[in-house]
């Protein structure tokens, strides 16, 4: 019995230990399709957003312009390019989120202009998209 728990014990540490491993190695092998499941993967699970509104384009499309953004401010910001590309994804789902519960500003209308070219259906009360000339 003693040796079952221990077994339960221990693939739960390694579960947890390599989980983060094998998502660097992923973000290493190819960074944009992980980005594109991490963001697509966040959104089903945390948000209350119908993440299956958005195309899997639209969030390769966000996850490309946050890699390209990292690799250019990583060393400026002083973090790490997998810690600086981190940080844009998830600033996306912050985003994501506001624009689709109707919420969105000014500060969020790249993220609407990105939404809008796929076809992923805005609250009518969000307006400010199509402005913003990107």
């Amino acid at each position: 019995m003693g040796y079952v728990v221990a077994s339960v014990f221990v693939c739960a540490i390694l579960w947890f230990a390599l989980k983060p491993v094998v998502g660097y190695l992923a973000l290493r092998r190819d960074p944009i399709a992980a980005g594109q499941n991490y963001i697509k993967r966040l959104l089903h699970r945390v948000s209350s957003v119908n993440a299956g509104l958005i195309c899997d384009e639209a969030y390769k499309h966000l996850a490309r312009q946050g890699f390209q953004i990292a690799e250019l401010a990583h060393t400026v910001e002083h973090q790490t390019l997998f810690g600086a590309y981190m940080s844009y994804l998830d600033l996306y789902i912050q985003q994501i989120q506001i624009v689709m519960s109707g919420n969105a500003t000014d500060l969020e209308s790249p993220v609407v202009d990105i939404l809008m070219k796929y076809g992923v259906p805005i609250p009518k009360n969000v307006t400010l998209g199509t402005e913003s000339g990107s």
